[in-house]
């Protein structure tokens, strides 16, 4: 394996061989070569490893649409091509079924769509033809791209006012990797084919961060106001407060007391309730903590003992009907374990944190880290 002296960005090589004896000897085949090709995202900055040299890296991550991690119930579509084409392999660089997502047919009307489980801020995406080796290219053109944060209210992604038309893999085999300029929330997205060579193939990935994460100088959201579309956290340090448009992990900047003094005032800000240590009983009684009781606006109460969480509706239906007033009995919503991380209980508490799990023998677990990470439980970057 060979490395270049000087870095180079490219989608398309050309390796230009040198010439030979064209006076064959009988029995001798032409030169071959096999060749393969070995770079890093171009996305965020380059930094230097431990040699000093520069390397890139990726401020985005999959969805898991590649990697697996988002279970086949969650890729869908409106038609396919019959089995073997079903959205199950849909997935990025999958050689699964027939290599690809196809559509009954190349139409906007029909779509792949993915649930990505949480909402993500979306970045990027990457699409790709149907995986062969007969030489036949099967693939969509050109699309276009909707996505939702809820399932019910979808919205198409819109440049200068249109609705974008992206393009799609041109080549058998071929990646195409977009970058949204203007990132958009989404739990669920749809791939939409417009044009297409021969079947509308696709298989796809996405990149984006979780909501859930946060920088690391901000220790907790403290509201979010709807009606300007900003958050507001505190410092780890606990000294300071934050502000942040559009995204609890865009770039956040420094306010005064007065400032968040006067933003809890606003009707529209939807406060955060910070949740104290609960130490754990030896018996569940069905009944939250009083101290960890919440009302909802529409008068439902939540609420929080130290192994579950419950609720408590108000019916909607008239007040004669039984129970009286409505109210009915604490319900659970979901349980948890409590352990600690070394406790062996193999994949039960998803230790591995960039990777995938697998059980062992002695009730452990080994953590497969996805690419670019590292150690046990594949927390660390590797660099």
């Amino acid at each position: 394996m060979r490395g270049f002296k000087f870095k180079a960005t490219a989608r398309f090589v050309r390796f230009v061989l040198p010439p030979f004896d064209k006076r064959l000897k009988a029995g001798e085949e032409l030169p071959s070569y096999k060749v393969e090709l070995f770079g890093c995202s171009d996305t965020g900055k380059a930094k230097p490893d431990k040699k000093g040299n520069e390397r890139a890296l990726s401020n985005t991550r999959g969805s898991g649409v590649e990697s697996g991690v988002i279970p086949d119930n969650q890729l869908t579509s409106s038609s396919n091509k019959g089995p073997g084409y079903e959205a199950q392999y849909s997935r990025l660089n999958s050689r699964s079924g027939a290599g690809a997502w196809c559509a009954g047919s190349c139409h906007p009307s029909t779509y792949l769509q993915i649930d990505l489980g949480q909402v993500h801020l979306l970045r990027e995406l990457e699409v790709q033809s149907k995986h062969g080796d007969s030489g036949v290219t099967n693939s969509v053109l050109s699309f276009y791209f909707e996505y939702s944060a809820d399932g019910a209210l979808w919205k198409y992604y819109r440049v200068n006012g249109a609705n974008k038309l992206f393009l799609g893999s041109t080549l058998r085999n071929l990646a195409v990797r977009h970058k949204l300029l203007v990132p958009v929330h989404a739990r669920f997205v749809r791939f939409r084919p417009k044009t297409c060579i021969n079947m509308a193939c696709m298989r796809v990935e996405l990149f984006s961060y979780p909501d859930s994460d946060l920088p690391p100088n901000v220790l907790n959201v403290l509201g979010y106001d709807p009606v300007g579309n900003v958050h507001y956290g505190i410092s780890t340090n606990k000294k300071t407060f934050l502000r942040s448009k559009f995204s609890s992990f865009m770039k956040w900047t420094g306010i005064s007391g007065n400032i968040w003094n006067k933003a809890k005032e606003s009707p529209s800000l939807i406060t955060a309730t910070e949740v104290p240590f609960v130490p754990v009983l030896l018996r569940d009684e069905n009944k939250p903590y009083e101290a960890l009781t919440v009302s909802s606006t529409a008068g439902d109460k939540w609420g929080s003992s130290s192994r579950e969480l419950l609720i408590k509706q108000i019916s909607r239906k008239k007040r004669s009907v039984s129970p009286p007033g409505g109210v009915t009995e604490w319900k659970k919503v979901f349980t948890w374990i409590d352990y600690p991380y070394d406790m062996k209980i193999g994949c039960l508490g998803m230790p591995c944190d960039h990777g995938t799990c697998a059980e062992t023998s002695n009730g452990g677990y080994r953590c497969t880290c996805f690419p670019g990470y590292k150690g046990k439980r594949c927390k660390r970057g590797a660099l």
